[in-house]
């Protein structure tokens, strides 16, 4: 069931935040790529590109004390959205669940340049990648974590265009690897939103390559398939390499980018019945 809520942008937007009209990833100032570094302003993160973040390196994140968000409301059904179109809706962004008493939340993607479009009673995102980019879903009224415990892993129907040697990753957030709130305010980070995170990134920079979010490379082909992605196949988190179900913080998509000194490239994919394997 989807519903006309838009909530606020949470938790992997946990890496961005509004300036200039744009989406900014945590407004690096360096050529890092965050898209696997947890953390940013909601504290979940994640993002984009096949260097930076997951092979970043980085010692141990030590478990912060992490001030708790409320918990997500348990899960309504293991599909979360087939984004059938809404009346009234945008046209841009999807919705789904039956807040405040299921898990609910809604689509976005970054930077605003990218093209969202749910009018096909699926989720068509497409444009030029030349700075870090992704898509992923919110979580209606930054709660976190979410137990997804009962389920195997994420599944969804996929199908679009990327230029040879470009790939998408899915992404999944863990309150382990989750930069924590309270490391965030003591580092003056904007726009702060309580999170479940527990990670302290070793140095001053929270993508320093200590807090990574745990991912899989995404098969995209001109036909549509379904992809089934257990627990086990997102790797690479840190300080813990495995998912925990039953704390996760966001997930979402991001496409490759290597930072400044790549080239841009334009993709087109289309996102459908996403949820979780029963």
């Amino acid at each position: 069931m989807q519903i006309s809520i838009r909530g606020s942008f949470t938790t992997f937007i946990g890496a961005a935040l509004i300036a200039g009209g744009s989406l900014c990833v945590a407004c690096v100032t360096e050529d890092e790529d965050p898209a696997e570094s947890t953390g940013g302003t909601t504290g979940s993160g994640g993002e984009t590109g096949d260097t930076g973040g997951a092979d970043a390196g980085g010692a141990t994140g030590s478990g912060g004390s992490g001030t708790s968000a409320t918990a997500c409301p348990p899960i309504e059904a293991a599909l979360l959205t087939d984004f059938t179109m809404q009346d009234g809706g945008d046209g841009e962004q999807a919705t789904f669940g039956t807040p405040p008493d299921t898990f609910s939340g809604g689509t976005f993607q970054y930077p605003d340049s990218l093209v969202s479009d749910v009018t096909g009673d699926n989720w068509n995102i497409s444009g030029t990648v030349d700075d870090y980019a992704g898509f992923s879903f919110y979580f209606q009224d930054d709660c976190s974590p979410l137990d997804a415990s009962a389920y195997q892993g994420m599944r969804f129907t996929i199908s679009g265009t990327l230029p040879e040697g470009r790939t998408l990753k899915m992404w999944v957030g863990t309150s382990p690897n989750t930069v924590s709130y309270d490391w965030l305010i003591a580092h003056n980070s904007t726009d702060v939103k309580l999170s479940a995170g527990t990670c302290e990134p070793a140095t001053d920079n929270q993508y320093d390559g200590t807090c990574n979010n745990g991912d899989a490379t995404v098969a995209v082909e001109s036909t549509a398939q379904t992809i089934e992605l257990t627990w086990d196949q997102f790797t690479g988190g840190k300080p813990i390499g495995t998912v925990d179900p039953s704390e996760i913080t966001g997930f979402g998509f991001t496409l490759s980018w290597s930072g400044a000194n790549d080239t841009p490239y334009d993709f087109d994919v289309t996102l459908d019945d996403f949820g979780f394997i029963e």
